[in-house]
């Protein structure tokens, strides 16, 4: 599965710059807000779980995995010794 990354338009980018110090319009475009590039948790169908490959910062600022792949009904994601993210029997 491949992700995108949310291009912000230059008339808004130029108004956050003239509005706020470059440290916080830098800190704006690294951490996600409600509704630009959270991750929820779990679930992309009923009884599937999201296995997560890389941390990725939540909608209320805790972390969490980016999406690898999907798990299957009667299986889960499990963190592997090498640091990856495998899918097990549940």
């Amino acid at each position: 599965m491949r992700f995108s990354i949310a291009v912000i338009a230059t008339a808004s980018l130029a108004s956050s710059a003239a509005a706020a110090p470059v440290t916080n319009l830098f800190d704006a475009l690294l951490l996600p807000k409600a509704g630009r590039g959270c991750q929820p948790w779990l679930d992309l169908n009923s009884g599937s779980y999201a296995c997560r490959d890389r941390e990725m910062f939540n909608c209320d600022g805790s972390k969490t995995w980016v999406l690898l792949s999907t798990c299957g009904e009667g299986t889960k994601c499990e963190k592997s010794s090498s640091g990856g993210v495998n899918c097990v029997v549940a």
